[in-house]
């Protein structure tokens, strides 16, 4: 298995959110509407996983699609919202940040 040091504080660390076999699956489609986003993504296995984001105060403005996940933490922000970073699995590549209320997901078992 690969280790990774994320490249901020500890103290804004909070933890690895989403479901199992997000890690290295790809971003397909993100659709946004008011305050509601969906992520698509496809696990490796061929698995389609769907990350909801609701109350999104914040969506980073470039496009993630195409980008394989490291991981997605969530970090310290301002309450009630949630910061969530999509890491990239490349190290020379960006992150792809979205701070929302909420966050909810299905995926394929």
């Amino acid at each position: 298995s690969r280790k990774r040091k994320l490249a901020m504080p500890e103290s804004e660390f909070l933890g690895y959110v989403g479901p199992a076999g997000l890690h290295d699956s790809e971003i397909v489609s993100v659709q946004r509407d008011s305050a509601c986003l969906v992520v698509e993504c496809l696990a490796e296995d061929g698995a389609q996983i769907s990350l909801r984001f609701s109350g999104v105060e914040y969506c980073q403005p470039t496009s993630p699609i195409g980008m394989v996940l490291y991981s997605l933490t969530e970090r310290r922000c301002s309450s009630p919202l949630r910061r969530f970073v999509f890491v990239n699995s490349e190290d020379d590549l960006p992150s792809w940040e979205v701070r929302a209320a909420r966050l909810d997901w299905d995926a394929d078992d």
